[in-house]
């Protein structure tokens, strides 16, 4: 094997590497937010059991068992006690990616009392930003 062999197949291998790294990068992506969605709809159904087992109106909401996955932070974003038409208290579970993660800023993942999983942009400006449903 001669030195220009060598050269012409470490400059293939480059080339296919580089094309497969948005790719890589994608689906990394797509992991992280099944991971978010995943943890996001574990706490969906810890605080609608708590709710049911509670029946009491009470001014103080449980803490959520998954605080957060490696590239995102969940919290609790909105809590009404009272109760709508069908009797049951409205929330809203919020996952934020974490400072330093690419979309920061960018990106806010909810879910509501009912499941609505929704995809939203930055939340920083006085005019909301667009939603659309997110998920399967």
């Amino acid at each position: 094997m001669t030195l220009l062999e060598l050269l012409m197949t470490l400059a293939l291998a480059a080339i296919l590497a580089g094309m497969a790294w948005p790719a890589y990068q994608q689906q990394m992506l797509r992991a992280q937010l099944a991971e978010a969605r995943a943890a996001l709809l574990e706490n969906l159904h810890f605080v609608q059991r708590w709710r049911l087992e509670s029946r009491l109106r009470q001014a103080e909401w449980p803490g959520l068992p998954r605080q957060g996955t490696r590239d995102f932070d969940i919290q609790l974003g909105s809590a009404s006690p009272g109760t709508d038409s069908a009797g049951q208290a409205s929330f809203r579970l919020l996952a934020r990616p974490k400072t330093g993660h690419r979309l920061a800023g960018r990106l806010l993942l909810s879910v509501d009392q009912d499941g609505n999983l929704l995809q939203c942009g930055p939340d920083e400006g006085a005019v909301p930003a667009p939603c659309r449903a997110w998920g399967d």
